[in-house]
């Protein structure tokens, strides 16, 4: 446990981050749910090197999942922007 003064959001992610000694950083808030197996899931991703990034979806509650985001959020150069 690692306590900041001034505490803030973003700077406490950025020492965690600093503090990590793992090669992969998962951030779940606490209003995060999710299924066993995730975080296999998610890391086994960092071993394919045609992936450049990894990150997880994002469904409201009771919501069913979006195969394909709207063409305002894709960008041809980076991929998805939410």
């Amino acid at each position: 446990y690692i306590r900041m003064d001034p505490p803030g959001y973003v700077r406490a992610l950025n020492r965690a981050i600093r503090e990590a000694s793992a090669d992969v950083v998962l951030f779940l808030d606490d209003d995060v749910t999710f299924e066993r197996g995730l975080i296999e899931r998610h890391v086994r991703n960092y071993a394919d090197p045609s992936i450049s990034g990894v990150t997880g979806m994002v469904l409201e509650s009771g919501r069913a999942p979006v195969r394909r985001l709207p063409s305002v959020c894709w960008n041809t150069r980076f991929g998805y922007f939410f």
